[in-house]
């Protein structure tokens, strides 16, 4: 019964603990949780008190909301990182953090309160913060009443056990008690035969009914095991038959194997020794049975030895135990020889013992090292090869050759020399750094006849090995020889079947060279003389790359500048495709609507400034490699009014942009009024100008000021600009500067400092403007001073005809016109173009539907007046259009609107069956002019 009372009381203790665990985690959430509710109920409802600074609503209204609870001790609201209003208000701020901890994201209990942080968010950003303490008597009372609870029920719990326990032990404790002494008849007599006797069929008497069918199978079983227990001394007695035949099998293999196979006892005592180990070690089985392991150990080895087996014999401490590990052993001899052991232990009753297998490593030692060192000798002849390739000059290359002979090899001494067959002189080439200290003090000279030395065969193409120098009587091996270097090789130097020079290596010791480092010498004799025949081979063609270098790189600037121009025709086409809608519509706008405002037309003349300027930067590109046509229009023009407008249009890049980054970039004009036009091409000027407003901004990533000066000077009439009267463009920065190396290059095309960020182009391009207008430009810069640019163009003049301007711009016509474009926006353009002339516009969308135009109105009796064209369209292209609409009718005149106009238009190779050009993107005036130099028809 004590046992029944004992475990329902733990078990109903337990049950009684985990539900107060449970409520109190329970109790614990939810206070947290209303805690946090509440606070942050309060906190959204703060946001706008926090936003306007209403600190007597949040200490008024906001905060005093907690005194609803009557446990919150204190309450305060954070605005940003600072205390703002706190609950009650006659608490001092002290008692408050002073910060808010919003990296505090749980509730904290303390030993006596709960603190709650809450940010407060407003449009998705933190504004302020919430705290909150309140104290724990609510959860303690909650858990008073919890344990008085779980008492009572345990009290009342356990008097009815004891009740019922009572009643029912005595129904099981007879059954148990019988079965409990036949259990101990049955141990004490070994009577297998004996039974329980079964009084019930309930649980207990299925006990008594297992309990006999048990001792049934025990009684089977001991018969069982009493045949089983004379089957295995058969069994017992065969095995060890087989044992002692395996035992000789194995003593066999042993005796026959190649390596020493050893064994000892935990003595270190030998206690077996096979044939293998007679053979290596030189002893017999008889000399070594019952000696220490240490007699086959160099007496270096023997306290390590010892010190290890006594560490392993008393903590189990092993380091070399199933390992294979190289050491020394020691012949009966007394010589010392390399041998691999692997090592392993067993134990049996007896104790612990050892055994070894040695092998005898010698000769695959002698191989790994001589493989070793031909190894290294490879890896010295790549490290000279390498040296050598990275050189040109013909000392250099000796010098590096002999300074990694002295190194690595390596030598004693060490000198390379020219042969003077005149002469039957070796002329010093170049000795070794090492080398060169020992002919300074033996005096060695630089010249030395081919009589003082052994190397004649040399001449022949054979290597020279002196073993012993002081054998020799001669001039040169007497004077190394008492100097106390015998081993000397002498390798020649031959290219082509020629000998020209000598490698002369030597070693202190007499006989030092092996056969191996006199075949790698060889070898590498070979190697030296084609690299010094190389190197004189460079230097002479040296000279003449030199002679050659200047033309050739004038000649690649000629090809590079026509490469640029040629590449800009490719690109033009699109270009300029796309420009024709902006510039021409713009241009249309400008003059249709009246009602534009100043701003607006001065917007609407910067766009189509603009888009002009690009189109005249793509057919400038062609003055890269050709210069302007002396034909080409100038027009007079005033350079203070390209500043305004240069200054204008680039606004964006040295104000807008520079103080989105935080940095500020002023600019300023400084203008002469007095400066008079000049005849030149006013895109050409404006976009140099913006160019180098541009370069200077990029020169000034800190910020800095340009300043943009005009005025007019006399420099005399010159050989080149025939006027005496010039006027100066001056741009001037305060950035970075340049060094005279980039000053010097700046102008030339592709150069840049801009990395990834520049063309190179932008300079060169101003070069070229300043040229073509028979100018001057002068570039003053240093380092960390900035630059300073300055343009001079020669004021040159031209006759004016307003009466015939005004006469050719009046619009010819009416006519008749057929326009055939692939680009919508260009078709259209044209249309209205020539619409508000007063012509009539037939569109076609390409070659081939143009001329099928073409044809249907020479048939409908409506013939065009003129064809205007575009050059590069898919499947059927101008120049098809051309040559079918010739084949129509010769007499209608075709005119060819393209892309490429300025880079055709002048050219020998101008498409045929074109009676005139037009570039893109077109203008109201050109197309007039073309209309009536090609179309032979009175006006209208």
């Amino acid at each position: 019964m004590l046992i029944i009372m004992t475990a329902s009381t733990t078990a109903l203790l337990l049950m009684a603990l985990g539900t107060m665990f449970y409520q109190w985690q329970r109790f614990h959430n939810e206070f947290a949780r209303d805690l946090e509710q509440q606070a942050e109920i309060i906190g959204d409802g703060s946001t706008a008190a926090l936003q306007f600074d209403d600190k007597d609503r949040a200490f008024d209204e906001i905060l005093p909301q907690f005194a609803r609870n009557t446990h919150v001790r204190c309450a305060a609201l954070y605005s940003g990182t600072e205390l703002f209003a706190w609950y009650p208000r006659n608490l001092p701020a002290s008692t408050f953090p002073s910060k808010p901890r919003l990296d505090v994201t749980t509730p904290q209990f303390g030993n006596d309160s709960l603190t709650v942080w809450k940010p407060v968010s407003q449009a998705g950003g933190v504004v302020g913060a919430i705290y909150v303490e309140s104290d724990l008597d609510e959860l303690h009372t909650r858990l008073e009443r919890m344990a008085g609870l779980c008492g009572a029920l345990l009290v009342g719990v356990l008097a009815f056990t004891y009740f019922l326990s009572s009643r029912l032990q005595r129904i099981i404790s007879r059954p148990i008690l019988h079965l409990t002494k036949t259990v101990q008849t049955v141990a004490a007599e070994k009577n297998f035969s004996t039974r329980a006797i079964k009084e019930s069929e309930d649980e207990l008497g299925q006990l008594v009914d297992g309990f006999n069918q048990m001792i049934t199978q025990i009684q089977q079983r001991d018969g069982a095991l009493r045949n089983i227990n004379k089957e295995l001394e058969k069994r017992v007695e065969t095995r060890t038959r087989e044992l002692l035949e395996a035992e000789l099998k194995f003593h066999s293999v042993v005796q026959s194997a190649n390596e020493g196979i050893i064994a000892a006892d935990q003595h270190g005592k030998i206690i077996s020794w096979n044939q293998g180990a007679e053979k290596i070690f030189g002893y017999t089985e008889a000399d070594v049975l019952g000696e220490p392991l240490t007699m086959i150990m160099p007496a270096r080895h023997r306290a390590v030895h010892d010190a290890g087996m006594n560490r392993f014999l008393m903590d189990g401490e092993a380091t070399v135990l199933g390992r294979t590990i190289e050491i020394e052993g020691l012949r009966s001899d007394g010589s010392e020889f390399p041998v691999e052991l692997s090592l392993a232990t067993w134990h049996t009753e007896k104790g612990i013992y050892f055994s070894g297998i040695v092998r005898d490593i010698t000769e695959r030692k002698r191989v790994a090292k001589e493989l070793q060192q031909q190894l290294t000798r490879i890896n010295l002849l790549n490290e000279i090869t390498y040296a050598v390739a990275e050189r040109q000059d013909l000392d250099s290359i000796v010098l590096i050759v002999l300074q990694q002979l002295e190194d690595k090899l390596p030598i004693d001494y060490g000198s390379a020399y020219f042969f003077d067959a005149q002469a039957e002189v070796f002329n010093a080439m170049v000795r070794g750094p090492k080398s060169q200290k020992i002919a300074d003090e033996l005096q060695v000279p630089k010249a030395i006849p081919l009589a003082n030395t052994p190397f004649r065969p040399c001449l022949q193409g054979e290597i020279v090995y002196v073993s012993d120098a002081e054998k020799l009587d001669l001039v040169m091996s007497k004077k190394m020889s008492n100097a106390g270097i015998f081993s000397a090789i002498g390798a020649p130097l031959t290219v082509e079947g020629k000998t020209f020079g000598l490698l002369v290596l030597q070693r202190r010791p007499k006989n030092a060279f092996s056969a191996a480092e006199r075949e790698f010498i060889k070898g590498l004799s070979a190697h030296v003389a084609l690299a010094i025949h190389q190197a004189q081979l460079y230097r002479d063609l040296q000279t003449a790359y030199n002679e050659l270098r200047q033309s050739q790189q004038t000649i690649m600037q000629q090809e590079r500048l026509k490469a640029l121009g040629q590449m800009a025709s490719g690109v033009a086409h699109d270009i300029n495709n796309a420009l024709s809608p902006i510039v021409g519509f713009a241009d249309l706008i400008a003059q249709m609507e009246s009602n534009l405002s100043p701003l607006a037309k001065k917007h609407l003349n910067y766009i189509k400034t603009a888009g002009e300027d690009v189109a005249h930067i793509v057919e400038r590109l062609r003055e890269f490699y050709r210069p302007r046509d002396a034909r080409e229009a100038l027009a007079m023009f005033n350079i203070n009014a390209v500043v305004e407008q240069a200054v204008g249009m680039t606004r964006p890049r040295w104000r807008d942009i520079p103080q989105s980054r935080g940095v500020m970039i002023e600019l300023g004009t400084d203008l002469d009024s007095n400066v008079p036009d000049f005849a030149g091409i006013e895109t050409e000027i404006r976009e140099s100008l913006t160019n180098l407003i541009l370069n200077a901004v990029d020169a000034m990533p800190s910020g800095g000021i340009i300043t943009i000066r005009t005025r007019v000077t006399d420099l005399g009439v010159s050989g080149r600009a025939n006027v005496s009267e010039h006027v100066v463009l001056e741009v001037k920065d305060t950035g970075v500067g340049m060094d005279e190396k980039t000053r010097r290059r700046c102008l030339e095309p592709f150069f840049s400092t801009k990395g990834k960020r520049g063309t190179g182009l932008g300079l060169a391009m101003v070069y070229g403007v300043v040229e073509r207008h028979e100018g001057q430009i002068e570039i003053e810069s240093e380092p960390g001073k900035g630059t300073t640019i300055r343009l001079t163009f020669p004021v040159y003049k031209l006759e004016t005809h307003d009466d015939a301007s005004q006469k050719d711009d009046k619009p010819p016509g009416p006519f008749r016109i057929l326009c055939v474009d692939d680009e919508p926006p260009v078709r259209e353009l044209v249309r209205e173009m020539l619409e508000r002339d007063g012509h009539t516009i037939i569109v076609a969308d390409g070659g081939q539907a143009g001329i099928e135009m073409f044809r249907a109105a020479q048939s409908n009796g409506q013939p065009f007046d003129a064809v205007v064209t575009d050059l590069g369209m898919p499947y059927v292209d101008g120049r098809e259009v051309a040559a079918a609409i010739k084949r129509e009718s010769p007499q209608t005149p075709v005119i060819m609107l393209t892309g490429w106009g300025a880079f055709i238009k002048d050219e020998k190779n101008a498409p045929g069956n074109v009676d005139g050009v037009i570039s893109k993107p077109p203008r109201i005036q050109e197309i007039r002019a073309m209309l009536r130099q090609t179309v032979k028809k009175s006006d209208a």
